[in-house]
């Protein structure tokens, strides 16, 4: 089910490689962390299962206060910030290894670094996007415009 890309940089002629959790363990965490109480069975099951798997980014578009805990997130100002901002709030290192969910089934259910997928993700305003550590704990989010305009969202859970 997960595509994994990866990139390993040489070292004096020894390639570097780093241990990265499997999809279902990032998701659970994920779920664990950041999904309201009452929606994480749910949501679990939608996420793991690539034919249910729209329903939740569905709801992340249109009801996303029905699915993310919102004490975790805070708007995300586009206009005036960028990739090195979200990176040093999310303390991401440009090649960290990244789980992404999104509606774009090109990006979906992948693992990337993160400067591979986040130029791309962010220039596509109108679909639903989350771009994730592998500890499940911090993510960037693109949603369509909620009713106040608000559409990318930082999320942290320590």
């Amino acid at each position: 089910m997960l595509r994994i890309h990866s990139r390993r940089r040489h070292k004096s002629k020894t390639m570097m490689t780093t241990w990265v959790p499997d999809s279902e363990t990032i998701l659970k965490v994920f779920v664990d962390n950041l999904i309201l109480k009452d929606k994480k069975e749910r949501c679990l099951q939608q996420l793991i299962h690539p034919q249910k798997r729209r329903k939740f980014t569905d709801r992340l578009s249109h009801k996303l206060d029905s699915v993310l805990n919102m004490k975790y997130l805070q708007p995300f100002d586009a206009q005036v910030d960028g990739m090195q901002e979200i990176q040093k709030l999310l303390t991401l290192k440009k090649n960290e290894a990244c789980y992404i969910i999104s509606d774009i089934n090109e990006n979906d259910d992948l693992l990337l670094p993160f400067e591979d997928i986040f130029e791309n993700v962010f220039s596509r305003i109108s679909f639903a996007t989350i771009i994730m550590n592998t500890s499940g704990n911090r993510f960037f989010l693109q949603t369509e415009a909620s009713k106040d305009g608000t559409s990318r969202f930082i999320g942290i859970r320590i």
